[in-house]
């Protein structure tokens, strides 16, 4: 993913899992691409509104303690390479 912002943008091995406030009953899931101090990127299989609220799940293998939160979809893009399809 492109660095568009001024913080240092870290890789790591966690999957993501949320709930939008508008449908609470319906489960994404994803793959954490990168985590920064402003906000995280992830690689869904399903598109997500720009500006939908997220209550989200992340997790990581070397934490026990999983990282909660509510936040804001801001940035949507499609996504292909050799290997998968996605946003």
């Amino acid at each position: 993913m492109a660095n568009k912002r001024d913080f240092i943008r870290y890789v790591i091995d966690a999957k993501i899992s949320f709930r939008t406030k508008k449908d609470e009953s319906r489960v994404i899931q994803g793959q954490v691409v990168d985590i920064s101090t402003l906000g995280w990127g992830a690689f869904l299989k399903e598109s997500i509104d720009v500006g939908t609220i997220i209550d989200f799940d992340l997790t990581v293998n070397f934490f026990d303690t999983h990282l909660i939160g509510t936040g804001r979809i801001i940035r949507v893009v499609q996504s292909k390479d050799s290997a998968r399809t996605g946003f």
